[in-house]
């Protein structure tokens, strides 16, 4: 039987991710579960050819991960609920458009929100084609945690940002849907 690290090896996935993957040996279903990496999440899913929809939601997961708590832009967080809107079908192709102009025009007052902002272009644009860029999401999420926080404290940061961006991905796509156990 395959390895887990055998099987994100012959997706391409990177090297790190199937170094983590080699203490699970064949349990797919333990090293979903326990995947602490959203990026990683959706860097398989994008190359198990999950639904273009249940990635796009994951990602605009991930981004509401990086704008909670915080006080973004308006157009941040209308951002997110065009890319959800935009992957369950209800937003029109106008208000995509529109969201991505006005992601494009922005002038981010900050290095958070700069990295929050290209996250949400991201989303917005993310289609059946572009997949590959979903996993980017997460990591711009990292991104805009760390800056302006004190060196010590990037590796907590980092640690559970990761891990936040993981809990959101996981909320749309499931096991099953990456079929990674066939």
């Amino acid at each position: 039987m395959v390895t887990v690290a055998e099987r994100l090896a012959a997706l391409g996935a990177h090297h790190d991710v199937v170094t983590w993957a080699a203490g699970y040996g064949t349990d797919f279903r333990a090293a979903f579960r326990e995947c602490p990496r959203g990026d990683w999440l959706l860097g398989v899913a994008a190359r198990r050819a999950v639904p273009w929809r249940r990635v796009a939601r994951a990602a605009a997961a991930c981004l509401r991960v990086g704008l909670d708590g915080r006080a973004p832009p308006d157009l941040l967080l209308d951002a997110a609920e065009v890319a959800d809107g935009w992957a369950c079908a209800v937003v029109e192709p106008g208000a995509r458009e529109s969201t991505r102009a006005l992601l494009r025009a922005l002038e981010p007052p900050d290095a958070a929100t700069a990295a929050l902002a290209s996250a949400a272009l991201l989303c917005v644009e993310l289609d059946d084609g572009s997949l590959d860029s979903a996993a980017l999401v997460p990591a711009l999420v990292v991104e805009a945690s760390l800056a302006g926080t004190i060196d010590c404290a990037w590796t907590s940061i980092v640690r559970h940002t990761q891990l936040a961006t993981a809990s959101a991905v996981r909320e749309h796509i499931d096991w099953e849907s990456l079929g990674c156990g066939r």
